[in-house]
């Protein structure tokens, strides 16, 4: 179904992470749409993608991931009054999602799990390896003699 684009924007609040202990940011893109069902005008706001955590106070090796500047881009290709294909739940149709579209803003894909899985996979075997060759291989103790001798 076909809805208009009431309004996109990066939307936020302050927020301390408990994970990271740092505060900082979280942003999301929050959008409203107005749509059509049964000869009912509706009109819906949700929250698109993932949200983002942002902190001064964090520093981090790994940058992959979602941003607040794609966030800003998604936002400025879904200007007010454009359209944008969505799909709605008949038994409650206020409930929509962006069919497919909030893929640029879903950064939790199975793809990047499988991908972190592997490589710390990769990590702990190395790891196996090297405590191997530094301890040497697996003797016997010569001096308790096995049981019958």
């Amino acid at each position: 179904m076909d809805a208009r684009v009431v309004e996109c924007k990066v939307s936020g609040y302050d927020d301390y992470n408990s994970f990271r202990h740092a505060s900082g940011s979280t942003s999301y893109v929050r959008c409203s749409f107005e749509y059509e069902t049964a000869g009912v005008a509706r009109q819906t706001t949700i929250d698109v993608g993932n949200s983002v955590f942002t902190s001064g106070e964090l520093r981090t090796f790994l940058t992959y991931g979602l941003t607040v500047a794609q966030m800003r881009k998604w936002v400025n290709r879904h200007p007010s009054g454009s359209r944008q294909t969505i799909h709605f739940n008949p038994s409650r149709p206020e409930e929509i999602s962006l069919a497919g579209a909030e893929e640029d803003l879903d950064m939790a894909k199975p793809e990047r799990s499988m991908w972190a899985g592997l490589i710390a996979s990769c990590g702990g075997m190395i790891l196996i390896g090297v405590g191997k060759r530094v301890r040497g291989p697996a003797r016997v103790d010569e001096t308790f003699p096995l049981s019958g001798s």
